[in-house]
């Protein structure tokens, strides 16, 4: 996605984006790509109303990445308080998701 669209998307003006980044007016309009260092700040800039997945997917694969926690995620749904997903939407650390314990009976629980 381009600074062009994030501005349509965001309703705030190309310029209006690169001077809240500290950028010179026409600096960010030349961007082919936005870089690494602005992905989540324009973000934020634009009230989340683009992610940084749609913004770089190379940098932020999946759907909710960088989002902060109680930011809902592209589907309409809040991400759960507190738990960190894996590249998969899996919880990390070991941890199982309920509906995972009731189908295995709990059975595999030592291998989770």
């Amino acid at each position: 996605m381009d600074i062009k669209e994030i501005s349509q998307r965001s309703e705030i003006g190309v310029v209006a984006l690169s001077k809240a980044l500290g950028l010179s007016r026409g600096a960010a309009s030349q961007w082919k790509l936005v870089p690494a260092e602005h992905v989540l700040p324009l973000c934020e800039l634009a009230g989340w109303k683009v992610t940084p997945h749609q913004v770089r997917a190379d940098l932020y694969p999946n759907p909710t990445d960088g989002l902060p926690l109680d930011q809902p995620t592209p589907t309409g749904t809040e991400q759960e308080p507190g738990m960190a997903f894996g590249e998969f939407g899996e919880p990390r650390d070991g941890e199982r998701r309920d509906e995972d314990r009731r189908r295995d009976g709990g059975e595999n629980e030592a291998a989770a």
